[in-house]
């Protein structure tokens, strides 16, 4: 009996994410406001009964789709397809931050984007630049990042940590340069400080 609420549980999150794919689509088409796509996403996440971390968790890769779908419509090219996300989430950040407003829903969303890529291979180099497009919208914040990419999971050679492993290597480029601009940023305050 178990293994059948595993399987239902299963099917009922695919039918959510799709529905809500479906449903920014449509409201990304009819422009509708975004405190109304907040409403219909709460909707979704009652008729579904689904619970807020798998609402957190799926957001920002539905978004990635939307951009998927728009831009492959068109035969377009991953770099087109992540054109299309920047413009998104830039566009909807007030929607995706309604959800994502501290570190462990950031932390959730990040997790989200993580399996996306695990999953769809021709994203996993342009890992680096999805999450600096959600950073440059202010969604999700430097320390959720450096949380994110600095954890380490408690069973080492579990298939999760691996991937947690593998997506650290993907995301490391984007790390280096925010720990550089931290250092470089702390540094002018050192500077200012000095000078005055």
């Amino acid at each position: 009996m178990a293994g059948t609420q595993g399987i239902d549980r299963v099917q009922i999150a695919d039918d959510f994410y799709k529905e809500l794919v479906a449903t920014l689509a449509r409201a990304d088409s009819e422009r509708i406001k975004q405190e109304n796509i907040i409403l219909e996403i709460n909707s979704l996440k009652h008729a579904f009964q689904v619970p807020i971390n798998e609402v957190i968790h799926c957001l920002p890769c539905s978004f990635l789709d939307l951009a998927r779908n728009k831009s492959e419509s068109s035969g377009a090219a991953v770099s087109a397809v992540l054109t299309a996300f920047n413009s998104i989430t830039a566009h909807y950040s007030p929607v995706l931050c309604n959800y994502m407003k501290d570190s462990e829903s950031q932390l959730t969303a990040i997790s989200g984007i993580g399996d996306f890529v695990i999953k769809n291979e021709a994203y996993r180099p342009r890992l680096p630049q999805m999450l600096n497009f959600l950073y440059d919208a202010d969604i999700l914040s430097e320390t959720s990042i450096m949380t994110w990419y600095n954890h380490t999971p408690s069973t080492a050679n579990s298939n999760k940590a691996l991937c947690h492993t593998y997506l650290k290597k993907l995301a490391e480029p984007f790390v280096s340069w925010l720990q550089t601009a931290e250092s470089e940023s702390s540094e002018e305050d050192d500077d200012d400080q000095d000078g005055n």
